[in-house]
This record gives structure tokens, sequence and C-alpha cells, in this order.
């Protein structure tokens, strides 16, 4: 949806503008006007390239859209891009401001006109993507990991913008709709490892460098052959509980992850072993590593029953608690 900066939106522009395509990731962002964004910056420019104060708001209303929120996972050297038009070769600017204190003007003669009544502002043959300013500078910033604020607002009458592309990518021109500058990066995921580790569950964690989908495959062997439930939440820090493992159990496993982009890493195969099933010794009815008064005890406690809550006091395993289980006992006494 394009948004025409030559009035103030309506409530139906916006409404209209949130459909606009939106691309976030570590490598370059899309963003498509109106949206609640996820990923910006903060900016430290060489001069000429940007005022460092909030825009002048033009005393004619040309049109401005509030509200955008962007996010920035790394710090990095960015260019902006925008797709723009222009009704006429002189109104051909619009100012975007960041953070409130940081105003660009963008555009110039460098922006290509469109007709009248025309049905599209922008075509593939025309090159309506600029990363300059009105004296031919090169919009860039250094950008700082975090959250930021973002404002655009009309200069001009008739100026047209729908998109704009944050990327770090010094030599991808936008093209259509700027997605061959999007992200092509994997995620780079280390401190792989597994912990808590009992005889029917282990804890599997990790971290990556860009907010990324968690999931892990594992298995007796490399084809592993089953998969923890996706967790679709884009996070740094991953952790993963696998539980109803076998015990004493050597299992294969590796980890998943996904970024906002689309592109996937897999890690290499990695294993850990289940704690095995502990035995006991006959007599040894608490379970505590020696036979001694205290298992004469709960063995004292199930005397002359029968039935099938006898537990380990029924050594013999014959369905009653008696002297051929006391006598099993005695003989294990003290070890």
């Amino acid at each position: 949806m394009n948004q025409r900066l030559g009035r103030s939106p309506t409530r139906e522009d916006l409404s209209n503008m949130v459909r606009s395509s939106f691309l976030v990731s570590y490598k370059s962002i899309l963003i498509g006007f109106g949206l609640a964004l996820s990923v910006f910056v903060a900016l430290l420019l060489p001069g000429g390239q940007a005022a460092a104060a909030a825009c002048a708001v033009p005393s004619t209303d040309y049109g401005t859209v509030n509200g955008l929120s962007v996010t920035a996972d790394t710090a990095g050297t960015y260019r902006i891009w925008t797709r723009m038009a222009a009704a006429n070769s002189t109104d051909n600017t619009y100012l975007l401001e960041v953070d409130g204190n940081t105003c660009f003007t963008v555009g110039g003669t460098q922006v290509p006109t469109y007709s009248t009544g025309a049905a599209t502002r922008f075509s593939n043959s025309t090159a309506n993507w600029t990363n300059k300013t009105p004296g031919d500078v090169v919009v860039s910033m250094a950008l700082s990991a975090g959250s930021h604020s973002i404002k655009l607002i009309g200069n001009s009458n008739g100026v047209v913008v729908d998109r704009v592309i944050i990327t770090a990518s010094t030599t991808c021109t936008p093209s259509g709709t700027g997605t061959n500058c999007a992200d092509a990066t994997a995620p780079t995921l280390s401190s792989i490892a597994s912990s808590s580790v009992t005889q029917s569950a282990a804890t599997i964690k990790w971290t990556s460098n860009e907010a990324a989908s968690t999931q892990v495959q594992y298995g007796l062997t490399t084809n592993y052959g089953t998969s923890s439930t996706l967790n679709a939440s884009l996070v740094l820090p991953h952790t993963v509980n696998l539980t109803g493992l076998a015990a004493g159990t050597l299992y294969h496993y590796r980890v998943l992850s996904t970024d906002e982009a689309g592109n996937s890493t897999t890690s290499t195969d990695r294993t850990f072993t289940t704690a095995a099933t502990p035995t006991y010794k006959a007599g040894d009815v608490n379970q505590d590593g020696i036979v001694g008064i205290l298992d004469v005890s709960l063995q004292i406690a199930k005397w002359n029953q029968t039935g099938g809550s006898l537990g380990r006091s029924d050594i013999n395993a014959d369905g009653t608690v008696n002297i051929l289980d006391l006598s099993l006992l005695i003989a294990q006494y003290g070890t």
C-alpha cells in the first residue's frame, strides 16, 4: 500500500498500510509504512548526512506517519534505501526522523516522477529506489543494537513512499519490492550442550547470534527420528527439555534454529547418555545401598501381609512377607 505524503493519512490509509509487506532480519530490514516494526537502530552519523535534531515539520501539512517502533539485534553499519516517486521534478523529498533527534531529508532529482492519474507509481522498468539526500550524499549510519522510533514526514506535495530498506550490504541495490537485498545469512549457533541428564530426561541448550526459532532432533542413531516441538518464538538463548528417554542409553542429537528471514542452521551431531537404572541387592528394601535395621523395620511392617503392595519386602516374590523373606534379608545384613 503506497503512502502519498500530499495530505494527512486517514484512518483508512493506516488500516490499508498495515497490510504492506514486512521482512526483518539480521542483515536487512524491509519496512512497509504503518507497520508496528521490530528492527531499527540508534545512529552515529558522519557530518552532512543528517541533521542532529528532530525534523522541522513543514508549515504545510503534507502528511505524517507516527508510531513506528523498531529494534536492532546486532550493531553494524547500515544503508537506508527508500522506494519513492514524485509528482514532478522539484517536489521530490520527504523527512525521516529517528528517535526524535536525527532527521534525514531523503530524495532529490534522482527520484522518478509519475504521471497524473497513473494507476501505479512504481514499475519494474523504473528505478524508484534511492539512498541519497538532495545533496547526493549516501544515507548510511552506524547502528547500535536496541529499540528505536522512526517518523515519516511529508516534505513536498504529491510525494509517494511505500517502503524503506535498511541493509548492511554496501553492494546490494534494491529492485522491485526490495527483497533481493533480504537477509541471506543463517544464524550462527554456539555453546551447544546437554545438561541435567537423568534416567529419562535431558536438557539441551544453545545460543544463536540472532533471534531465531528453537528445535532439537534426537534418537538412537544419526538418523535421529524424533523432533521436539518447534518453538517459533525468535530468541537468542535456546532451551529444550527432552523427556520419555530410556535409561542407560546413548542418544544422538542436533539443534536447529531459523531466523525471521527463513535462513536455517543445523548443528553437527552430538551425544549424551542417560543415567542407568540402579540395581539393588536383595534385602535392601529402602534402596539406600545398604541392608540394615531400616530394611528390617520396613519388612516387619509388611509381616504376614499378602497381595500386590508388598514391594521389595517380599524378597522371594511369593506374594507374602514371612520368615523366608526375613532369612534372605538377614543373609545380606550389613552389606
